[in-house]
Formats: structure tokens, C-alpha cells, sequence
């Protein structure tokens, strides 16, 4: 072997060295990233001829990642965002209903049909009238109060989804651009692992949105779908919206493809709106309608303390999207109010049956009451069953993490040996270099 291969190798090792020191060093500059992917360095032999080699050739970088556990954490985030967030908007819902409190509508029917039952004993008391026109006011004004709480929980979801919706805009067109990056800067040469990194991490944030299908293509580009429709891959990227439609959220992409997302904060958000919350409004809408029917009918067969007597009067006037009205004459004038049978002055037989629907089962085979219970006590369980998923989903995405991180991950101590070694390896190569000269100037000497 001649002196200029000597030279030639040992020149080409320091340069390869110097290389693999410095994603060594990388790495363990990179050691407390959450989001940096641990780099091998791949070094092969240099082909040479069949009496000797060529030395070492630095090869390239390679990302050390699982594939398969990245892709299981992509799954479970979409699971443990929506069981988080259906948590969270469940735990609004159960603070606008205040149940089980003195201000919870149980306990604000139960005084409505008390102050009832109160005024059978004494009918012509102004003070005990004026009562059962209280209560009925704080019943009115409870049960708006619910619909409307409800209203404006369901308004601020649709504000919510329209602000995740730009978020998952921006991860799709960011994803895009880094396709286009990662390939131009492998076809020049330049390490793309950083920007692979920054792919990875923009495409775990997007997972926590909706449900996303994820496929790599021989060039290393993601191609991605959402929601069962294709978003992204290096050449486009899609824009999805969101419309009230029959008075439902509907998503679609900006070139109308319907758009199916199950899983993600974006699922947990249209699925309150859609389904939960009008869910709830619709019980509320019929404990109120059952009640009022209920109460007309008994207040309108029975006589005033007018003079004469006036009867076939509704003590509602109706009601609508949560708003229950009370007869303004009634309102304007006690002696409106209807609850005698006969027509006499003294007699509260009405009020007693008014006083009685408490107890009776009126709607669903139920009482009143206890319509409004099961529903209060369907929001707990489902709220309940979300919180198990979350925490479930989020020890499991521990684990993986941990798992991720064993594989990712950097190790301060392999990285520090490996820097030893690498040095080593490039003293080496520089005393070669060293005693190359040597011999060369020897050999000059010697002519």
C-alpha cells in the first residue's frame, strides 16, 4: 500500500470522525428534548481493491424511532383527548345544573308544588297566593336559566371547534411544508432528522384533534388522512371547516367532502353539541311542557275570587326554548288565581291536586322529579365513564412513552462512550497521518 492511500484514509477517517463527534455531541446537547429523536451514526467501509481496503466512510445518520409505538401512541391520543375534553364540557354542564343543591331545579319544583299544598289550607291568604306566584316565578326563571346555561355552553363549543379547526389547518399545512423540506434537503445531501423530528411532533399534536390515518411513501414524505378524508401529503393540503346545518355541526373540507371524525377534542366538541346538550335541553323542554299541560289543566277548571267568578283560565301562558310563562292577569291580580271546585271563596280543593302532581307519574311512567333525576344521574356516569377513559388512555400513554423513550431516547453515559470512542478514533487516524509523514520524509531524506 502506498503512502498517499495511507494519507488518503487517514485524512478520510478524520473527517468521518469529526462528523460522528458532532452528532454525538448533538445528541447529548439534545439529551432533555422531549421532542428530539436520538442519532446513530452509520459508518461502512470504504470499497477497495483486493489487496487492501480504502478505510472508513461516513455513511449517514440514521433516527433511532419505533415506528410501531409511535403509531399506538397516535391511537391512544385520539382516544385520551376526546374522553379529556368530553370530561371537562361534561363537568360544565354539571355546574350550570347545580344538582344535587337548594338551588338545583328538584328542589325548586318541589317548592312550587309545596307552596301549593300550603295554599289548600288557607285559599284566600294574599300572602300564601303571592307565595305560589314566587315559587312559580323561581321556577320559570330555573328552568330559562338551565336552557340558557345550556344554550350558551353549546355556542361556546361551536366557537371551541371552529379554534381547534384552525389548529388542525395549521398542522396540516405545516406537515406539508415539512414534506416538501425533508425531501429537497435529503436530495442535496443535508441530514433532514431535525426536521423529521419537528414532522413527528406536529403530527402527535394533530392525533389529539381527530382520528388520522398515517402512511409513509418511498420518499419519505407522510401522507395523511383525517376524518376518513385525505388531507395532506407533499404536494397538498386541505382545508376543513365546520357549518351549522339543521342545526348541527357538520365538517367538510373547503371542497365540501364530508369529513367523519371519531375520535380527537374535535369529536368530544361536536358530539356535545350535536347530540348531548339538545339531549338535555329536550328533557328539560318536556319536564317543563308536562308540568305546565298539567298544572293548566287542573288551574283552568276551577273558579277565581272574582265577582262573579271567573273560571277556564291557564295559570301558563306557554312556553318555548326554556322560557315558561306565567299568566300576566294572574301576576297583575291574586284573586286571579283559580283553585276552588265549586266556586266558593273557601275551598282549595284545586290547590290540593296541584299540590299532588308532585307525586304523580306524569312523564316516561315517572314522576316529574324523577325525570329530572335519571337525567342528572346519566350525566354523572357519563361524565364518570369519561374520566375512567382518560385516565386509562393516559397511564397507557405513559407506558409507551417510556417505551418511546427507551428506544429515542439518549443515554448521557452511551453518548459519553461513544464520544470516547470516536476520539480515540480520531487520534488514531491523526498519528497515522503522523507517522505517514514520517516515513515519507525518510524516504525523501534518503534520496
Amino acid at each position: 500500500m502506498g503512502l498517499g492511500r495511507v494519507l488518503n484514509m487517514s485524512a478520510r477517517s478524520l473527517a468521518t470522525y469529526q462528523r460522528a463527534l458532532a452528532a454525538t455531541s448533538n445528541n447529548i446537547a439534545n439529551a432533555n428534548n422531549p421532542h428530539f429523536t436520538r442519532q446513530r451514526v452509520q459508518l461502512t467501509p470504504e470499497i477497495g481493491d483486493k489487496y487492501s481496503g480504502y478505510g472508513v466512510r461516513f455513511a449517514g445518520i440514521q433516527r433511532v424511532r419505533d415506528s410501531l409505538t409511535d403509531s399506538q401512541i397516535r391511537t391512544f391520543n385520539q382516544t385520551q383527548s376526546d374522553a379529556e375534553k368530553r370530561t371537562a364540557l361534561l363537568s360544565q354542564v354539571e355546574i350550570i345544573l347545580a344538582e344535587p343543591t337548594a338551588a338545583g331545579l328538584s328542589n325548586v319544583m318541589n317548592n312550587f308544588f309545596n307552596s301549593w299544598n300550603e295554599l289548600s289550607v288557607t285559599p284566600n291568604s294574599a300572602p300564601l297566593r303571592l307565595q305560589v306566584l314566587s315559587s312559580a316565578s323561581n321556577l320559570s326563571n330555573k328552568v330559562e336559566s338551565l336552557w340558557s346555561g345550556l344554550n350558551e355552553v353549546r355556542t361556546s363549543l361551536f366557537h371551541e371547534t371552529n379554534n381547534k379547526l384552525r389548529q388542525l389547518n395549521s398542522f396540516v399545512d405545516e406537515i406539508r411544508t415539512l414534506n416538501q423540506k425533508i425531501f429537497e434537503t435529503g436530495t442535496i445531501g443535508i441530514d433532514p432528522s431535525n426536521l423529521k423530528d419537528r414532522r413527528d411532533e406536529v403530527v402527535e399534536e394533530l392525533s389529539k384533534l381527530a382520528n388520522i390515518n398515517l402512511s409513509e411513501d418511498d420518499q419519505g414524505s407522510y401522507n395523511i388522512s383525517i376524518g376518513g378524508v385525505f388531507a395532506t401529503d407533499r404536494y397538498y393540503a386541505h382545508k376543513f371547516e365546520a357549518k351549522i346545518e339543521n342545526d348541527r355541526i357538520a365538517f367538510s373540507t373547503k371542497d365540501g367532502v364530508i369529513v367523519n371524525f371519531q375520535g380527537g377534542e374535535l369529536n368530544a366538541l361536536s358530539s356535545l353539541y350535536n347530540e348531548k346538550i339538545p339531549s338535555y335541553q329536550k328533557r328539560i323542554d318536556d319536564i317543563a311542557i308536562t308540568l305546565m299541560d298539567n298544572v293548566n289543566a287542573i288551574h283552568a277548571s276551577g273558579f277565581n275570587l272574582k265577582n262573579p267568578p271567573v273560571t277556564g283560565v291557564n295559570f301558563f301562558d306557554g312556553y318555548s326554548k326554556g322560557k315558561l310563562s306565567i299568566n300576566q292577569d294572574i301576576l297583575d291580580d291574586l284573586s286571579r288565581l283559580a283553585i276552588s271546585s265549586n266556586g266558593n271563596s273557601g275551598n282549595g280543593d284545586l290547590a290540593t291536586r296541584i299540590a299532588e302532581l308532585q307525586n304523580q307519574q306524569l312523564l316516561n311512567g315517572k314522576k316529574l322529579s324523577e325525570n329530572y333525576a335519571v337525567m342528572v344521574s346519566e350525566l354523572g356516569v357519563e361524565k364518570a365513564a369519561a374520566e375512567s377513559t382518560s385516565t386509562t388512555n393516559k397511564l397507557i400513554l405513559e407506558k409507551l412513552e417510556v417505551q418511546r423513550k427507551s428506544v429515542a431516547g439518549v443515554s448521557v453515559d452511551e453518548e459519553m462512550t461513544n464520544v470516547i470512542m470516536f476520539q480515540r478514533s480520531y487520534e488514531a487516524a491523526a498519528k497515522l497521518i503522523r507517522v505517514a509523514d514520517e516515513m515519507l520524509q525518510t524516504l525523501l531524506n534518503m534520496v
